[in-house]
C-alpha cells in the first residue's frame, strides 16, 4: 500500500527544533529482561529510493549523513492530529540508513501515528526535509498498533524520492508505502533480541487517506 507527496515542505527550523524538543527518545530492547503488559517492541526497516532505485548507505562521513528522526504520538482520532509545525510528537526515534535501516525501539502499549518524518542527508539534491504526511496536497495518515507483551514487526517502509524536470521545472515527489519482509526482518531483530522469539507478532504499518 502506498501513497504520493506531490511537493516537498523544506523546514530546518522543524529539523533542528524537533529532534532537540521535549519528544521522548524511545529506548532500543536491548537492555530489556522481560516483555509484560506495560511494555511493547516495535521493529522494522527503513528503505529510501531514488526514482525507483534503492540509494546504498556508505559510513557517514558526519552523524548528520543518511539519518531519519522519526516522530510519533498516540492516535486518538483523525480530527486531533498534531497539527502545530512547532510541537513535535510524544516520541522519537532514530534511523541510521547506513546500518541497513533496520530500527526497533520500547514504547508503551498503544495505537500510534507518524508525526513527521525528517529526512537529513537522505535524498539526492536535498539536504534536509521535513515531512508530515497527512498536512499535505493528498493526505495520508500512518498508524501502527504497539501490543502489549508482543515485539510487534511494522515491515518495510519504503520512501521512493523522485525529481523530473519538466517545463523548466524540477518536479519533486514522495512515495510512501509498506512491504512484507517479515523473515528477514524477523532475523535481524532476533540476532539482538533472541530472548523475545515466542512474542514476536507481524502486524504492518498501516497507511489510510485523510
Amino acid at each position: 500500500m502506498g501513497a504520493k507527496i506531490n511537493v516537498f515542505r523544506f523546514s530546518i527550523l522543524i529539523l533542528v527544533a524537533l529532534p532537540l524538543s521535549c519528544a521522548t527518545r524511545l529506548p532500543p530492547p536491548q537492555n530489556l529482561s522481560s516483555l509484560n503488559d506495560k511494555n511493547s517492541i516495535v521493529f522494522g526497516k527503513m528503505e529510501v529510493l531514488d526514482n525507483g532505485d534503492p540509494i546504498h548507505f556508505k559510513t557517514s562521513r558526519t552523524f548528520l549523513d543518511g539519518l531519519m528522526m522519526c516522530h510519533v504520538s498516540q492516535y486518538v482520532s483523525n480530527q486531533k492530529l498534531n497539527r502545530d509545525l512547532l510541537v513535535a510528537g510524544q516520541y522519537a526515534f532514530k534511523v541510521a540508513l547506513d546500518n541497513d535501516g533496520y530500527f526497533s525501539f520500547l514504547i508503551p502499549p498503544g495505537k500510534y501515528y507518524l508525526v513527521e518524518l525528517d529526512y537529513v542527508y537522505v535524498f539526492p539534491d536535498e539536504p534536509s526535509v521535513g515531512i508530515r504526511t497527512y498536512q499535505g496536497k493528498s493526505p495520508f495518515l500512518m498508524t501502527f498498533d504497539a501490543l502489549p507483551n508482543r515485539a510487534v514487526c511494522i515491515g518495510t517502509i519504503q520512501n521512493d524520492y523522485d525529481a523530473q524536470w519538466g517545463n523548466w521545472l524540477l518536479k519533486r515527489s514522495l512515495s510512501i508505502s509498506v512491504t512484507n519482509d517479515f523473515a528477514d526482518t524477523k532475523n535481524w531483530f532476533l540476532k539482538s533480541n533472541p530472548k523475545f522469539e515466542t512474542n514476536v507478532v507481524e502486524e504492518d504499518l498501516k497507511i489510510s487517506s485523510l
